[in-house]
């Protein structure tokens, strides 16, 4: 062991890989609450939301849809209201116009 000891250290070395191994691979015991509460409220969660999940995903749709159509007609109705207001403006303008005389 004095003259040589790589081969010692080795299988130390080995000998700690072996029992970190072990010891990471022990599962730690599950708890009453764990076993039966947590697991199945998480396993009906994670089914919920499965089967939620297209419902949502059409809903989320459905709104996409209705606030682009909202926001269309918001658009519009602005649209024809600023052509009332420059038409009325433009009456105005003519009925004043009508009135000079200028000869």
């Amino acid at each position: 062991m004095k003259e040589n000891p790589i081969p010692t250290l080795l299988g130390a070395l080995a000998v700690g890989i072996v029992v970190g191994v072990l010891i990471s691979r022990k599962e730690e015991e599950r708890t009453f609450r764990q076993r039966f509460a947590e697991d199945p409220v998480n396993a009906a969660r994670g089914a919920v939301f499965a089967a939620l999940a297209p419902i949502a995903e059409k809903l989320h749709d459905q709104y996409d849809t209705a606030r682009s159509g909202a926001q269309h007609a918001v658009n519009r109705i602005n649209t024809r209201q600023n052509r009332r207001a420059v038409d009325d403006i433009f009456s105005q303008a003519r009925r004043t116009a009508s009135h000079l005389k200028f000869w």
